[in-house]
């Protein structure tokens, strides 16, 4: 019913509207009076309205009926904007696989956080301001990017991608093992492996013992626990809160601690250490009979090292009294043992009257046991006797021995190791018998003959010993000559060696100078040029400089730390306004949005633009000095700083001149008479380089 009267008031006013046409057709010129079309307030004179159809009548005919002036709705509004793209800071990872990322979006927006496969993860509403979206994800390297939808239902672009390293294991906790304490170690041992980084705690219900650190490997922690019975707990905590935990009893049973001593000196030596082994934490007295007693601690090695001074003498033993860390005690002795550090007396006679008769008597006289050594030369031969004093501690030596003077020496050294030495200087005479006497007469005889022979033959001596000293400088004449040769030769040999060395230098001179000659001239003139098929679509003006094929480098961050990822290879177009990169995905850097550029090494080059977050860029693969080049002269042209990059290669130019090799000096050939200096072809090669 309420359409069918809605109807009915639009056939009365359109035939009211035709009425007002046909009987105030006279009065249209009344209807363009100041202001009244405006308003509605006089009568249409195309028939386009119908006259107070805005609730103004000023205008209108006195005889018009009154006219009913329908409601319009509206005409609302259309919201076709997409939001903004979202803003995501960097994510945050926690145990379990959380992950938290701060998101700025527009007031009322409803957010959605995609993962790499599209996969919606997490959900939120946007307030204008940053705020927290939580979810988590399972253990491995993630990006993520976000959108927002308003509530026109109108889409942003995805976000800037967000890259996370997420750890939702708990760390690994190998076996657990306790190792209970014994007498000759007080303390109980857990041992027990977990993955390197993890913070570790070890506890003991009712007990405040507690040990804890930074694993790296296999862990071992030591507890000090009286006697009983315990529940020992061990957690693994990684870098991201996740934990591991595991239970282990122990029984700890130790009646009472364990001690050894022993002298680790010999008895030559003073002062006396004795080593005293135990438990750590265990102190305690070394008592040896008629000398002051010496504290000891045992130290983290189980061992602890005392001096006593002692006199020399028998002792007993040497005994230590330990106590534990707990009041227990325990004791424990050496064997008797002797303290000698006197070295033992060592006295000789020589018998003159067996001296003048050729024979060495010596009477040789020392401490029992001592071992005693003769030693020297006597007649032309070496000697070396071992001695046996007797119980009196006397030894003979009774030994034939040619006429002359004589040093030997007699060494002595005891039970204990103390030692003497002592030199014997023997004089030995031979009796003169008569046919000593023969024998002396011949000899001056034939020594006078001799001299008689040479007097009379004294000229052709001279004669022989002139003749001897020419042959001799003519000899040395030649070595002189033979010598200067060799030098000669071996200075000759060391040149064709340098010169070598110098072809092959200035050769790899050369041509690193052509290629820097090569760059300068890139650097100065190279301005690029069009090309249809360098990009997609180049834009108006646009010249490529470079068109080649590279690898992607993209920063990302692992548990808080940056690293360089390679991320695909393709082919980059470098031009005078922006770096595109070409393959599985597509990267642009315009040069209008740059902000810096860093370099990864020789071959790399890192760009940060405005409107990407991460740091990104590219690894040439082939010809990487002039690509590089052709790349900082496209980045340099933007900025107008050209002029930079070409004082730069023109420096490093200069700075290879300088470095020409130096050609090695040939050396002279001696004023020798009769050497020839040898030729070798090779040199033409090295001449023609002049």
């Amino acid at each position: 019913m309420k359409s069918v009267g809605k109807l009915g008031s639009q056939l009365l006013v359109s035939l009211l509207m035709v009425v007002s046409f046909v009987v105030l057709t006279d009065g249209t010129a009344s209807a363009h009076r100041d202001g009244c079309h405006r308003w509605h307030s006089c009568p249409s004179d195309s028939g386009s309205y119908v006259c107070g159809d805005l609730g103004y009548t000023s205008e209108c005919p006195k005889e018009a009926p009154d006219v009913e002036v329908p409601e319009f709705d509206p005409v609302p509004e259309v919201d076709d904007d997409p939001p903004v793209a979202p803003d995501l800071a960097e994510p945050v990872s926690g145990k379990g696989g959380k992950v938290s990322i701060a998101v700025s979006a527009e007031r009322g927006s409803s957010i959605v956080v995609k993962g790499e496969d599209g996969s919606v993860v997490a959900r939120g509403t946007g307030t204008g301001r940053p705020s927290k979206i939580t979810f988590t994800a399972p253990t491995g390297e993630h990006t993520y990017t976000a959108e927002a939808t308003d509530s026109s239902g109108n889409t942003s672009e995805a976000s800037s991608p967000a890259s996370i390293t997420v750890d939702a294991d708990k760390p690994e906790l190998g076996p657990v093992t306790v190792t209970a304490a014994r007498p000759e170690k007080l303390f109980s041992r857990i041992a027990f492996a977990t993955e390197v980084g993890a913070k570790w705690t070890v506890t003991v219900a009712g007990s405040s013992q507690r040990a804890q650190g930074v694993a790296e490997g296999q862990v071992q922690a030591d507890l000090w626990l009286p006697n009983g019975t315990y529940a020992v707990q061990v957690a693994a905590r990684d870098a991201v809160g996740n934990v591991s935990t595991a239970k282990q009893r122990l029984v700890v049973s130790v009646p009472a601690p364990a001690v050894e001593i022993r002298r680790t000196t010999v008895d030559k030596v003073v002062p006396a250490v004795f080593e005293v082994a135990g438990s750590p934490r265990s102190q305690g007295t070394v008592v040896v009979p008629g000398a002051d007693p010496a504290r000891f601690k045992i130290g983290p090695d189980g061992r602890a090292a005392v001096s006593m001074k002692l006199e020399d003498g028998r002792y007993a033993r040497a005994t230590a009294q330990l106590t534990d860390w707990q009041g227990r005690k325990a004791s424990a002795a050496t064997g008797p043992f002797v303290i000698d550090t006197t070295p033992p007396r060592l006295s000789y006679k020589v018998d003159p009257e067996s001296a003048k008769k050729g024979v060495l008597a010596l009477k040789v006289a020392t401490e029992r046991n001592a071992h005693v050594e003769l030693s020297g030369t006597l007649g032309g031969s070496r000697l070396r006797l071992n001695l046996r004093p007797d119980a009196a501690g006397v030894a003979k030596v009774n030994r034939s021995s040619e006429a002359g003077e004589y040093k030997l020496t007699l060494f002595a050294v005891d039970a204990a190791g103390n030692s003497t030495t002592t030199p014997v200087p023997v004089s030995i005479e031979a009796p003169l018998t008569l046919g000593g006497i023969l024998a002396l007469l011949v000899l001056m005889a034939l020594v006078l003959l001799g001299i008689v022979l040479l007097w009379s033959r004294r000229a052709r001596w001279a004669a022989w010993r002139e003749k001897r000293r020419q042959a001799a400088a003519q000899r040395a004449q030649r070595r002189v000559e033979e010598a200067t040769r060799e030098a000669y030769r071996r200075a000759l040999s060391d040149y064709e060696a340098a010169r070598h060395s110098y072809v092959a230098e200035e050769n790899a001179w050369v041509q690193r100078r052509r290629q820097l000659s090569s760059l300068l001239e890139t650097a100065k003139y190279e301005n690029g040029s069009p090309s249809n098929h360098a990009v997609d679509k180049l834009r108006s003006g646009e010249r490529v400089l470079l068109t080649t094929t590279v690898a992607m480098l993209e920063e990302r961050r692992k548990q808080g730390s940056k690293y360089l990822a390679e991320t695909g290879s393709g082919r980059v177009v470098v031009t005078d306004r922006r770096v595109v990169f070409e393959g599985q995905k597509k990267r642009e850097w315009a040069f209008d949005k740059l902000e810096y550029t860093h370099s990864a090494g020789p071959n790399a080059l890192l760009m940060k633009v405005a409107n990407r977050q991460a740091l990104s860029g590219i690894r040439f693969v082939s010809d990487v000095e002039r690509n590089r080049l052709l790349l900082e002269i496209a980045v340099a042209d933007f900025s107008g700083r050209r002029h930079e990059v070409i004082r730069r290669v023109e420096g490093e130019l200069a700075a290879h001149d300088r470095t020409r090799p130096q050609e090695p000096i040939r050396p002279e050939p001696p004023l020798t008479p009769g050497l020839e200096e040898p030729r070798n072809d090779r040199y033409s090669e090295a001449q023609a380089l002049r």
